[in-house]
């Protein structure tokens, strides 16, 4: 796909959208069990299945619900060192 082809003679400054890992599917195709496992079409659609299992299961609600729930807990920890020294949190 020829990503940063031209980055040494062109400079082309472009503002990311997406986390890496919403990049898609390619983001695999380095790693050869990767490259081995999502060769297979079935393998992909067990993948797509199970992303839209998941995407039910894991919504703005619920995602919200824990974190109220953790947020006390929690909070307290990466309130102080060392966690403070490396989280920009007031």
């Amino acid at each position: 796909d020829y990503d940063g082809g031209w980055s040494t003679s062109l400079k082309v400054e472009t503002k990311e959208v997406l986390p890496d890992w919403q990049k898609g599917l390619s983001n695999y195709w380095g790693a050869v069990l990767h490259k081995r496992y999502f060769r297979d079409p079935k393998n992909v659609e067990a993948l797509s299945q199970k992303i839209e299992e998941l995407s039910k299961i894991i919504t703005k609600k619920q995602t919200k619900k824990f974190l109220d729930e953790y947020y006390p807990v929690v909070s307290k920890f990466v309130k102080k060192s060392p966690d403070k020294d490396h989280l920009d949190i007031k």
